[in-house]
C-alpha cells in the first residue's frame, strides 16, 4: 500500500460515507505544505499515518484539529482510532466539553499531555468497523458541541465543500497525468 494509495483509500471510503449520511463531514489537509496535496496526501500525516479531522478546532501543538479519526498503516489494511488533542487551549468551555467526549468514549487513554487515543479497530476486512464506529458515534460526539451551542467548531457545510472540492481537483489532475505518463 503505498502512500498515494493509503490516504487515497481512506478519502474515497469517507466521501463515499458522507454521500449517505448528510450530516457526516470532515476535514482533510488544507495546506500544500512540502506539496503534500500536490503529492496525493490528503489529511495531516505522512506516509504511514493520517489524521482526519471531525472537529474544527485546531488541537494545539499538535498541527491537527482537536478531535479526529486517526490512521496507521499495518501490512496490507489499516488500524483507525481516535484521537483528542488539546494541548495549549484556554477555552475553558471548550476544555470541559472535551472532558465530556472523554466521558463518551472512556477507552480514551492519556498518551501525553493533554492528548488521549484509542485504537478503535482495522480496516482488515473493509471499512465497514469505520462505518460502523461512525454510524454509533458520530452524532453523539456532535451533539455535545451542539447541546453546548458550541457550533462554531463543527464543521461547516460550505468549509467541507472547498476542501474536498480542491482536493477532488487535485485527484482529477493526477489521474490525468498518471493516464498521460502510461500511454
Amino acid at each position: 500500500m503505498d502512500t498515494k494509495t493509503f490516504h487515497e483509500e481512506i478519502y474515497k471510503n469517507l466521501i463515499n460515507y458522507s454521500q449517505h449520511n448528510s450530516e457526516f463531514k470532515f476535514l482533510p489537509r488544507q495546506k500544500n505544505t512540502q506539496n503534500r496535496l500536490d503529492n496525493g496526501i490528503w489529511f495531516q500525516g505522512n506516509k504511514d499515518y493520517a489524521f482526519v479531522g471531525l472537529i474544527d478546532r485546531s488541537g494545539g501543538m499538535n498541527k491537527t484539529r482537536s478531535i479526529g479519526l486517526v490512521f496507521w498503516k499495518v501490512d496490507n489494511y489499516l488500524e483507525f482510532g481516535l484521537e483528542l488533542v488539546y494541548k495549549g487551549e484556554e477555552d475553558t468551555e471548550l476544555i470541559s466539553l472535551y472532558e465530556k467526549v472523554k466521558h463518551l468514549f472512556p477507552k480514551l487513554k492519556l498518551k501525553n499531555t493533554d492528548k488521549f487515543t484509542f485504537v478503535i479497530g482495522d480496516t482488515s476486512q473493509g471499512f465497514e468497523s469505520v462505518f460502523n464506529f461512525l454510524d454509533n458515534s458520530y452524532d453523539a460526539l456532535i451533539a455535545i458541541f451542539k447541546d453546548a451551542n458550541r457550533t462554531d467548531v463543527i464543521i461547516k457545510n460550505d468549509k467541507f465543500i472547498k476542501l474536498t472540492s480542491r482536493i477532488n481537483k487535485l485527484r482529477n489532475k493526477n489521474n490525468s497525468l498518471s493516464i498521460f505518463i502510461n500511454n
